[in-house]
């Protein structure tokens, strides 16, 4: 018996060595969050232990398993290891009241001992991948990047989770139009620009990063080639192997500036809309028609979990607040779950959510007619 817990003690010491690297700039994640006693219960959602630097991985996997939840079921098996233990974790997380002490459970099928194994699996994947420099992107950036290596490395989520950006330019002379694809690198997320003082709700960043921009560029006519100012425009795309709209989007606002040669955390509140319409085009073939472009307009899609970061440009904690089914809130904090019923502790989550609100998840309201 003492050799086993020896080798446990051993085993997460190496654990939070580990990802003490990988969470250098994701700060301790403590308990940085204090409010006054909120009425709670063990939800569906089971609590997950914070190894010490985890929250940011916490959070984000609570802002996926909100999505996994309402569908019933959990993410399709990859046969990868990495990807087999993520599709553990969602599922435990669907556990009733009997797991919800999982930190006090000393068996190796324990919740806390799965989430540890995921973990050391993830860092072996850092390594595989050429990754072994730490997440160190700016510290609220850290959750986000979190989640673009997780599904880079477990495929879990299709292509049909994200969408894709093209960029449109569109000449003075004739208003012709060329085109240019964004690249995604691989980011699940799409980051939205909050710096404009016009900004106040998400749905108002959104538009703004499709506005059409007449910057004063110069380019040569595709056709002939006289040099003239160019307008530019954004779009969201469908690619063409997808039959309907993605069920998820995940938006990160950018809250991270650079100014007189420092980064700090943008102090500005933006309210999230409960329900957003997103403009997309599809490119549409036709055996008897060449390649066009058809724009479906205002694509509903509706708020499900949001990951919030206390903190600032140096360090910080996150935790996540998930709206369920019957559209109540959830605080998912490490190993707190807590459900909100009372209308003064619901108007200060909504206030934390304006102000330090990060990773948003929306789901689609209505399928592809």
């Amino acid at each position: 018996m003492k050799f086993i817990q020896a080798k446990n003690t051993l085993r997460l010491s190496v654990l939070l060595i580990l990802f003490t690297s990988l969470a250098l700039t994701s700060g301790a994640c403590g308990r940085a969050y204090s409010q006054q006693e909120l009425p709670s219960y063990w939800s569906q959602g089971l609590g997950t232990h914070n190894f010490g630097v985890t929250c940011f991985a916490n959070a984000t996997h609570k802002l996926l398993w909100s999505y996994f939840r309402d569908l019933g079921t959990a993410p399709s098996s990859t046969g990868t290891i990495l990807g087999n233990q993520f599709n553990q974790l969602m599922s435990r997380m669907n556990s009733g009241l009997s797991d919800a002490h999982h930190e006090r459970q000393s068996s190796n099928h324990g919740f806390k001992d799965l989430l540890s194994d995921f973990f050391e699996e993830f860092r072996n994947q850092e390594a595989l991948h050429g990754s072994w420099a730490p997440i160190t992107f700016h510290v609220q950036d850290g959750a986000e990047d979190y989640l673009t290596r997780l599904n880079n490395y477990t495929l879990l989520f299709p292509q049909s989770f994200g969408i894709q950006k093209r960029e449109e330019f569109i000449y003075s002379s004739d208003h012709s139009r060329t085109v240019t694809p964004y690249a995604t690198n691989g980011e699940l997320a799409l980051s939205l620009n909050i710096h404009d003082a016009g900004i106040t709700t998400l749905q108002q960043a959104l538009d703004y990063d499709l506005r059409q921009i007449n910057d004063g560029r110069m380019s040569n006519h595709p056709l002939t080639g006289v040099l003239e100012s160019i307008s530019s425009q954004s779009h969201y795309i469908l690619d063409r192997a997808l039959s309907s709209f993605p069920p998820v989007i995940i938006f990160k606002l950018n809250r991270i500036i650079h100014q007189a040669g420092t980064t700090i955390k943008l102090p500005k509140d933006v309210t999230p809309n409960l329900l957003l319409n997103l403009p997309f085009e599809r490119i549409e073939t036709s055996p008897l028609l060449a390649d066009h472009i058809v724009r479906h307009e205002d694509t509903q899609y509706e708020l499900k979990s949001i990951v919030v970061h206390h903190g600032s440009a140096r360090g910080g904690h996150y935790l996540t607040y998930i709206r369920n089914s019957v559209e109540e809130w959830e605080i998912h904090n490490d190993t707190e779950v807590q459900l909100v019923r009372d209308v003064s502790n619901i108007q200060r989550i909504q206030e934390d959510i304006h102000s330090s609100g990060y990773l948003f998840l929306y789901t689609l309201r209505a399928p592809l007619p």
